[in-house]
């Protein structure tokens, strides 16, 4: 069956999550008017408001353009994550892909006046554990609207340096805020919106901050208390454990060349898969 929703963006990706349906998932985009051109075994839900998104996903099925991907590297401090990214988006890039590097705290404007609230340390009024979780939230929620939709929406490859499962391991595990709390703010800075693959680089945290003293100096966050970052390492753990699906765990004291073709096998398992299901479903 394909399904098709009809109206606003907002409603049809909570129609898709109430569904169990991904909304990355999403291939063509018909508004109400449009109606008439379905045929066949379809399912319409009729919304309110206009997809801001309908011309572009119609123009990326036209033009046969490869459906948009969201790929996030997470892990610890020093795990590798930037360098993986910058490899895998270049890879993407030589295959033909369209790409929207990413990452958070700081992938837009205003993002970049949060980290520099979050992880410096020069400053002596610091964030409580409270403040500094809301801060996150602003920044995912800015960042997923106006970068990591959009992207998506035209196609591209959207590469992410870190996203939600750092904002659950460092704010629930880390600072110890309740798991309700923190998965309700998730949600709610991204309206629902998870990754296609999220490739969790595995590093003892001893290891990992003793790459971070060597390349940069440390900030505020990498000052946490080594137990701090041991729980934060075995939360991300246990998120991939409970997804094995959508994770790949990549032990990151690998080399990188060896790293990054463990990441680009499951990449290239991806894409053919996004490939052989375009079509399936018609979210708009």
């Amino acid at each position: 069956m394909t399904t098709v929703i009809l109206g606003g963006e907002d409603d049809a990706f909570a129609w898709c999550h109430e569904q169990g349906i991904s909304p990355l998932s999403v291939r063509v985009a018909l508004g109400p008017s449009d109606a008439w051109k379905l045929r066949g075994n379809v399912q319409v839900v009729q919304l309110d408001r206009p997809n801001p998104y309908i011309e572009q996903h119609l123009a990326n099925r036209a033009e046969g353009r490869p459906p948009g991907l969201f790929i996030v590297f997470e892990g610890g401090e020093g795990a590798g994550k930037s360098t993986q990214a910058r490899r895998l988006a270049g890879r993407l890039y030589g295959l033909g892909h369209d790409i929207t590097p990413a990452r958070q705290p700081g992938g837009t404007e205003l993002g970049w006046h949060i980290r520099r609230l979050l992880l410096l340390d020069e400053r002596r009024d610091i964030p409580s554990d409270r403040a500094e979780a809301l801060l996150y939230a602003a920044d995912r929620a800015h960042h997923v609207r106006t970068v990591i939709r959009p992207s998506i929406a035209r196609g591209a490859a959207v590469i992410c340096d870190r996203y939600v499962d750092s904002f659950t391991a460092y704010q629930a595990a880390g600072r110890g805020l309740p798991e309700a709390d923190v998965r309700w703010l998730n949600d709610f800075a991204t309206d629902g919106l998870i990754p296609d693959l999220t490739v969790l680089l595995d590093l003892p945290p001893e290891e990992g901050l003793a790459r971070v003293l060597r390349r940069r100096g440390a900030n505020r966050l990498d000052k946490e208390a080594l137990d701090f970052h041991q729980r934060v390492r075995q939360r991300f753990l246990d998120l991939a454990a409970a997804d094995p699906e959508r994770y790949l765990v990549v032990p990151a004291d690998a080399p990188q060349e060896q790293v990054a073709t463990t990441v680009a096998a499951r990449v290239d398992q991806l894409r053919a898969r996004r490939a052989e299901t375009a079509g399936d479903h018609a979210v708009v």
